[in-house]
């Protein structure tokens, strides 16, 4: 507990994992069990922390204590194991696996009398909506996690859990806030989560504001906002510990974005290849790809790529996403001189479909790259591949 509270996650897990070593030593009883689900629970946090929610220690652990205790009793070791597994399949993307024990966590933490516990299905369900490209119910399901909440101290989604919900939360709704097209939404919640993370002195929470924050100015396209927010992330990453995901793969991109464009592709290349990434927003992470060639007017590049991204769209269901990989490839392929009604179509399609799901930033820049993407006086194409 000690090293917990030091940010020491490493020294953590070793002391943890030698209780339960000595733990085993007790004759099989049910509160030998209960004593090693309360330990199994405490060790997850910093498991988490450094490794992840998806890697095989976590696993491992949810596991043993799924074999202790029954998730359909209220118990802060059944809810803590409910929360893993919905945390594992978000950030593998398993997205329906997310969303049914989200839902099946409603009705442990009605009978729970723990605070904070209520919030858990929403901030699931709000994160998988967004993702799935109904920003309407991921509008609703965010406001019910924040509607009227403001606590003061380090406020965890269960005790001992080391992320701050309000804090973590808001930065998620900043993605959205992005989806929207309201900078200025954008920017309030941004200023508020940093704000409450540094304040916190919370690691792990500083960590999960950067990454969404990250994520949220990515799809601003505000590459001025972006970089402070990348050095504080490898700072964070470094100084205690946790594991680096994301940071290897955007500090690559701002390279590529920089000019230096081969060594920082190949850096995101190795990122990917080398698992520094969730599944989850791998698709973002081609689209970002794919822009980068087609700014360098490598259009048949940036139009391989989307072939992947398209894959993995649909295979993630990161369908929040379709109207603006549409929107690229039109204006990949009206660069390469393709027929106008081949462009202008599916740049339609990109726009209904950014409007049906309310991404009113992906519908306005479809709209936008349909304008420039019109031949000029002289008939001659506009060749901007990546116009945001």
């Amino acid at each position: 507990e000690l090293a917990v509270s030091q940010a020491a996650p490493d020294s953590a897990i070793d002391y943890f994992n030698r209780a339960v070593a000595l733990l085993k030593r007790l004759p099989d009883s049910a509160a030998r069990n209960e004593l090693e689900v309360r330990l199994r629970t405490r060790l997850n946090m910093p498991l988490t922390m450094t490794t992840g929610f998806a890697s095989a220690a976590t696993e491992e652990n949810v596991s043993r204590m799924a074999e202790l205790c029954s998730i359909t009793e209220p118990s802060e070791g059944a809810l803590q194991l409910l929360w893993s597994r919905c945390m594992a399949a978000l950030v593998r993307a398993d997205l329906v696996t997310a969303k049914t024990t989200a839902l099946s966590m409603r009705g442990a933490v009605e009978r729970a009398r723990l605070p904070n516990v209520s919030r858990m299905p929403d901030r699931i369900l709000g994160y998988v909506a967004m993702l799935e490209g109904d920003l309407d119910a991921a509008d609703g399901h965010f406001e019910r996690v924040l509607a009227g909440y403001a606590p003061e101290a380090l406020d965890p989604i269960l005790p001992g859990h080391p992320f701050d919900v309000l804090a973590s939360s808001v930065s998620q709704r900043a993605i959205l806030m992005a989806l929207r097209d309201r900078p200025q939404a954008v920017d309030k919640d941004h200023s508020r989560a940093l704000a409450r993370a540094r304040a916190l002195d919370s690691p792990a929470t500083l960590f999960q504001v950067l990454v969404h924050l990250c994520i949220a100015h990515f799809e601003l396209g505000d590459v001025d906002r972006l970089r402070p927010l990348l050095s504080e992330l490898r700072e964070v990453v470094d100084r205690n510990q946790i594991a680096p995901l994301y940071i290897e793969l955007w500090e690559g991109w701002l390279q590529a974005h920089d000019g230096d464009l081969d060594e920082g592709l190949a850096r995101m290349a190795r990122a990917r290849k080398e698992g520094t990434q969730y599944p989850l927003w791998t698709p973002k992470a081609l689209m970002l790809r794919a822009e980068l060639l087609a700014e360098a007017h490598r259009h048949n590049d940036a139009l391989r790529v989307l072939d992947t991204c398209d894959a993995d769209i649909l295979r993630l269901r990161h369908t929040y996403l379709v109207a603006d990989a549409m929107r690229l490839r039109a204006s990949c392929l009206g660069a390469l001189g393709a027929p106008e009604a081949e462009v202008t179509g599916l740049l339609g399609e990109a726009t209904e479909i950014a409007r049906r799901q309310g991404a009113w930033r992906f519908e306005r820049i479809a709209q936008r790259t349909l304008q420039r993407l019109r031949p000029d006086r002289t008939g001659t194409p506009a060749t901007d591949g990546a116009i945001r």
